[in-house]
């Protein structure tokens, strides 16, 4: 006859938290010898070829989570073993201790979200919208021959592009050699899917010219800490093409559709559905960036050093794979260095206030929210679901998708609450 052996006891955890600045937390703990028997029979009851650095992981994170549970404070990045203290190590005979940093952020005082003013696109999609879009589908499909004018709205080029900012000459986005069209007067570039308003400066200028405009970087960038800044976009013109549009009997027939009047439903469908993308995208913009100021939030000092040195080595290994090494390496790093420095505050704010907000409207997802979303997603793009799924992960697109979720779940929840201008 066998006996139930004794589980692990989170009460018997040995936790000394003190909160050495705003929101940072030095956390020094014990877990018992007995209780890290206890533990590894319990997982090892689960998974028997468990490996130690797992056992160790796992036991860091149920020590973290008491942490929390006991000062009553949420966190949102990973704790680091503290300065001048060892790393804790994992023996089934022995207690398991250490010391580390930790964040822990207390649920603020909300404002009254009827002070935050909006100002979002209209929600009407209008005929000449609908028309536009359909003499891009036509523009699409049309033919082209070299250019010797000079651009125009709506002509074609081959084009290259760095994106810079004020306080940095190297660029902080390359764009290598892509074929662009020049937009319309008062509408963004689309560079390879980067949107970058000012982009019809290009009309007027020959292939071989080289074209800087003043642009607001966008929110599909992967560095969170550059959205939204003003940056200078420089541009190299390679090729001009004139294109002479298709028919509309030639794009109805490309898609399928009955008639133009069916393929303008279906565009006007289309772009309803991009314009209530836009207006919440516009929404979550407008409503962190002023949550932001309106409640005050201290980022930890080490958690700023974490951030940087975490964008410092991700750019590390890019210039590396690019050639530069040396003295030309160490001057880019250090621009990186400076830059990110100083956005990563606000970045690090941006992040911990959606978090507190997540929890404040107890917004949930699940995996099946994420495919259906990309499900939408390869629909509007006329692509087919596996491969856009496959595509963003690869990219590593997968996390931005679900916190571009996230925030737009918070958003509907402040909308109704907000003033709109």
């Amino acid at each position: 006859m066998t006996t139930d052996q004794p589980t692990f006891d989170h009460d018997a955890l040995e936790i000394d938290a003190a909160e050495t600045s705003a929101n940072e937390w030095r956390v020094r703990f014990e877990v018992p010898a007995e209780q890290v028997m206890r533990f590894i029979r319990q997982l090892r009851a689960v998974k028997p070829d468990i490996h130690p650095q797992e056992t160790s992981t796992l036991l860091v994170s149920v020590v973290v989570d008491e942490t929390l549970a006991r000062i009553d404070r949420d966190r949102v990045w990973e704790p680091v073993v503290a300065p001048g203290t060892p790393p804790p190590v994992l023996h089934p005979e022995k207690p398991f201790a250490g010391t580390f940093l930790l964040d822990g952020f207390a649920t603020p005082e909300w404002p009254d979200f009827s002070l935050l003013t909006l100002s979002l696109p209209p929600e009407e999609i209008g005929d000449e919208l609908v028309e536009r879009e359909m003499l891009d589908q036509r523009l699409d499909a049309g033919e082209r021959s070299p250019l010797d004018e000079p651009l125009a709205p709506d002509d074609e080029c081959d084009l290259s592009v760095t994106l810079h900012l004020p306080e940095s000459p190297e660029p902080v986005v390359v764009v290598p050699r892509r074929t662009v069209r020049v937009p319309p007067a008062g509408h963004p570039l689309n560079a390879g899917g980067i949107l970058l308003p000012g982009g019809d400066a290009l009309a007027g200028h020959r292939a071989g010219d080289e074209v800087a405009f003043e642009t607001t970087l966008p929110a599909t960038l992967p560095s969170p800490e550059m959205h939204g800044r003003t940056a200078e976009a420089r541009t190299t013109i390679h090729e001009t093409r004139r294109i002479t549009p298709a028919s509309e009997e030639q794009v109805v027939a490309r898609y399928g559709s009955p008639s133009g009047e069916v393929l303008r439903m279906q565009i006007r469908f289309a772009l309803q559905q991009r314009r209530h993308d836009d207006r919440r995208q516009a929404a979550v913009d407008q409503i962190f960036a002023q949550l932001v100021q309106l409640v005050p939030i201290e980022i930890p000092p080490h958690v700023i050093e974490v951030l940087i040195d975490r964008r410092v080595r991700v750019v590390t290994a890019e210039l590396e794979q690019q050639g530069l090494s040396g003295d030309d390496l160490a001057e880019r790093l250090e621009g990186v260095r400076r830059r990110v420095t100083d956005t990563a505050p606000m970045f690090a704010r941006r992040r911990v206030l959606g978090m507190l907000l997540r929890n404040h409207f107890d917004v949930t997802f699940s995996e099946e929210d994420i495919l259906a979303e990309i499900r939408r997603l390869a629909g509007l793009q006329g692509r087919r679901p596996e491969e856009l799924r496959q595509e963003m992960v690869e990219s590593g697109g997968i996390e931005p998708l679900r916190d571009r979720m996230i925030d737009g779940r918070i958003a509907d929840r402040i909308l109704p609450q907000a003033t709109l201008l």
